[in-house]
């Protein structure tokens, strides 16, 4: 079975639906229990009572494949989904530090802060991705280059004026905006994406491309992958995981291994 899953190259496995089942008979009539004026078929089975052949056979689908198992059946509260979750084998993820602070996710300065200084008050109001998009709106009309000193790895030292300045070891922020659409938690590398400074009136021609996850395809993007990185500049403000903090000097390293998830 989990053969013809992988020969068909998918990209995730479900498991399980309802089991299929005979309701019964009526022992008075000899007519099957589920039937309309005598035609009756097989019935399905479903809800807690199924939990443990589920449980079973997600064990055995995450053992037997690669690719994401996503466990369903007879769950009716956060313990039964944990178990789904604990059936999964932990594997070892990256984390990241910059100076002396723990992330996991995504650390960068430039127009994202600015996105989300606004978003971050617009929350009362609106609420995901809506606020976010608002943010981005407000952020163009006032948004200045930020100039930073940037050093990658111990081999590439840049100076310049820049949009966008991101430190991935996740990929997404602001509810599902792919900024380091590279990177990988397993690899133990850093997805950085350097954006260029444009004139306000070019950011909304490469909003699409930012949100799609494909603006390191355009020439103002620069695309590098490594295990650490440094960030200067006067008076900058940095997101780190959503948190935003003054701080004018950073160091990212990447910690590889450093965490056991299950997912």
């Amino acid at each position: 079975m989990w053969g013809v899953v992988l020969w068909m190259v998918a990209d995730a496995l479900c498991a399980i639906d309802t089991v299929r089942g005979f309701i019964g008979l009526d022992v008075e009539t000899g007519l099957p229990l589920l039937n309309i004026h005598g035609l009756s078929t097989w019935g399905g089975l479903s809800g807690p009572a199924v939990k443990p052949v589920a449980v079973r056979m997600v064990y055995q689908a995450a053992q037997a494949v690669k690719i994401p198992v996503i466990g369903m059946g007879g769950i009716m509260n956060a313990e039964d989904a944990l178990e789904f979750i604990l059936t999964h084998p932990a594997r070892p993820v990256n984390s990241g530090m910059m100076n002396d602070r723990f992330f996991l996710n995504v650390g960068g300065a430039g127009f994202d802060v600015m996105v989300l200084d606004f978003a971050n008050a617009a929350r009362k109001r609106l609420s995901g991705i809506g606020s976010y998009l608002y943010g981005v709106l407000r952020a163009i009309s006032a948004f200045r280059p930020i100039p930073m000193h940037v050093e990658i790895g111990g081999d590439v030292v840049l100076d310049g004026h820049y949009m966008i300045c991101s430190v991935g070891n996740g990929r997404f922020i602001g509810g599902g905006i792919p900024i380091t659409p590279k990177a990988d938690v397993t690899d133990g590398l850093f997805d950085i994406q350097l954006v260029d400074a444009v004139p306000r009136w070019k950011i909304p021609f490469y909003l699409p491309s930012l949100m799609m996850g494909t603006l390191f395809k355009h020439p103002p993007a620069h695309n590098y992958r490594a295990s650490s990185c440094t960030l200067s500049s006067p008076g900058m403000r940095l997101q780190l995981d959503g948190e935003i903090l003054p701080v004018e000097h950073t160091h990212f390293v990447c910690e590889s291994d450093a965490l056991l998830m299950h997912w």
